[in-house]
């Protein structure tokens, strides 16, 4: 975190209704033996974000007026915790549920600039529970959102999945979908050749209403371990070629390739007598 006097920390939380306590959703920081030694981190119980430059002592806190409110288990939660200059803010799906006007540690100072113990899911205190529960969508970044921006990050499903499809589609994915565990993925042929971890951004597209997204969501990449993206186009083309080569309608047909299974799923009501050779011609894909 060196330099930076301001930040977001913010991402998507279910805890396990038999989460411990103490614990931290995250702490980012240093430590000193079993301790924490100076650090910034968030917690659902009671839900506050502390910054400290040594330990628990000296902590500065970011927490509702009810400070034994604490985050709704067994369901998703987005948090999200801002700080510019002495503004600390923790929102939790959205709205603003504390601020604390003076706080007089940056991030940027935790360390003298150096931290060593960066964690998700686990606390700078050895002796805490660890999070037990499911965590997704972690983003850091290295300005304060605007309270606009943090309600986009919460914006309507179907504008965040156009998104998802927009980065599919302009980085030529094969296919993309939700992950219940950890989210949205895009899978990509064997044979690609960019980055998957740095996808490119399309300039000029806007949502529904017009707008253009000031941050696109953060996606789990991968690529095929089966396919490039002709021997796709080739197994869609013989299924097709196989069960209906008139192109007439005696069958049902519908053919893709799935990403969570990487294969390419026939639906169809053509007997096995029809289909049996595309699954010699294709074994296990």
């Amino acid at each position: 975190m060196a330099g930076m006097n301001s930040i977001t920390v913010d991402f998507d939380v279910q805890i396990d209704s038999t989460q411990g306590t103490p614990y931290m959703f995250y702490g980012l920081g240093n430590t000193s033996g079993s301790m924490g030694n100076g650090y910034l981190f968030t917690t659902g119980t009671a839900f506050r974000t502390s910054l400290s430059m040594t330990d628990y002592t000296a902590k500065q806190d970011v927490k509702p007026a009810d400070t034994t409110y604490g985050l709704p288990r067994g369901q998703w939660e987005h948090v999200t915790y801002t700080q510019t200059g002495t503004t600390g803010i923790l929102y939790e799906n959205g709205v603003e549920k504390a601020r604390n006007t003076n706080v007089t540690i940056t991030p940027g100072a935790i360390g003298g600039g150096t931290t060593t113990a960066n964690f998700i899911g686990k606390s700078l205190y050895s002796n805490d529970q660890y999070f037990k529960g499911r965590m997704r969508d972690f983003r850091i970044y290295d300005r304060a959102l605007s309270p606009v921006e943090v309600q986009d990050r919460l914006d309507n499903p179907d504008k965040r999945w156009a998104q998802i499809q927009e980065l599919a589609d302009y980085n030529c994915a094969l296919a993309y979908f939700e992950d219940p565990v950890i989210g949205p993925v895009i899978i990509f042929p064997k044979d690609y050749t960019g980055d998957i971890d740095n996808l490119a951004t399309p300039t000029d597209w806007t949502d529904q209403d017009g707008v253009a997204p000031t941050t696109w969501p953060t996606v789990t990449t991968a690529k095929s371990q089966m396919f490039t993206a002709a021997e796709v186009k080739d197994a869609i083309a013989a299924a097709y070629a196989q069960i209906a080569p008139d192109a007439d309608d005696t069958y049902h047909v519908k053919v893709g390739y799935d990403g969570m299974s990487d294969r390419v799923l026939v639906t169809t009501t053509a007997p096995s007598s029809v289909t049996n050779s595309l699954l010699t011609d294709y074994p296990n894909s």
